[in-house]
């Protein structure tokens, strides 16, 4: 059970979407008495249109209730390191193709949870805080911006 910790007026509760069950955030708002829900695989899988509605009315009947919510994205960023950049000039068409296939699975996690939570940004401008963590040269950065 997760103690209630108020910080003003304000119930805080962080969603950590593409996590893992222990992240080192999770576990720090967790240690700090601040609900936690963390949303991964296998329990959760968010490249599903379904699974990411669910989880997004979930988050709008807790802002309706007061909640200052803070959804963390942390979606995998492998196939867009320095790495396999390099593997793909280097490699053959199978590895470019897997490569591939993965930063379009990425595209696509990225518009569907934006085409979701677009609208809970408008309802609530303040109490719903929306962050996303990738390495600054991760080269999905520019791909995002270009395609939404």
């Amino acid at each position: 059970m997760v103690r209630q910790v108020s910080y003003g007026p304000w119930r805080v509760k962080l969603y950590e979407y593409c996590c893992s069950a222990d992240s080192s955030l999770g576990e720090w708002f967790i240690q700090h008495g601040m609900a936690v829900r963390r949303l991964g695989l296998p329990e959760v899988d968010l490249r599903r249109p379904d699974v990411v509605n669910q989880v997004l009315e979930e988050m709008r009947r807790d802002l309706l209730q007061g909640w200052v919510v803070l959804l963390w994205v942390a979606l995998p960023c492998g196939s867009w390191s320095q790495w396999q950049h390099l593997n793909l000039i280097i490699h053959g068409p199978l590895t470019c193709r897997r490569i591939q296939a993965k930063r379009e699975e990425s595209r696509r996690m990225i518009a569907l949870l934006a085409r979701h939570v677009a609208p809970l940004i408008a309802e609530f401008t303040v109490q719903l805080i929306v962050g996303m963590e990738w390495p600054a040269m991760c080269g999905g950065w520019g791909s995002q911006r270009r395609s939404h």
